[in-house]
């Protein structure tokens, strides 16, 4: 799996070793801070919110350095020498809200983690699904 920040792409890993990693970073719990993510924004998106207060509601869900922690924490899984400040500047020149000229590659981060916790519920239910085939 990747994520994409300010115009470079990261690989990143969901496992137990990056949840204990955000867990020691943060005290706050991965698995549900991602699914977080996703009831906001599709709850804000039946509501048809302004951009602006999904952007708001996100950055509730998780701050800014927390949100680079757990970005953080799944990165390094795949890149053992990437440091947290690489992922910290990114984060900060993608800016907080989508601006005119955003892309897949540069949009702020609670669209980031958003993605990156679709990309992870998908990830699972793929592996559920062969489970399931291999035990039937």
């Amino acid at each position: 799996m990747k994520f994409n920040l300010c115009y470079k792409s990261y690989e990143f890993k969901m496992n137990l070793a990056a949840m204990k990693s955000f867990k020691e970073a943060t005290g706050k719990d991965l698995w549900s801070t991602l699914t977080e993510f996703i009831y906001i924004y599709n709850t804000s998106r039946q509501k048809q919110e302004h951009t602006f207060v999904l952007m708001k509601r996100l950055s509730e869900v998780c701050d800014f350095i927390d949100s680079a922690h757990a970005l953080h924490s799944m990165a390094k899984q795949c890149n053992s020498k990437l440091p947290i400040e690489e992922i910290e500047d990114a984060m900060f020149h993608a800016g907080w809200r989508p601006g005119e000229d955003m892309d897949s590659m540069n949009e702020p981060y609670g669209l980031v983690m958003f993605q990156v916790a679709l990309s992870i519920d998908d990830y699972f239910k793929e592996l559920s699904t062969k489970k399931r085939d291999q035990d039937s």
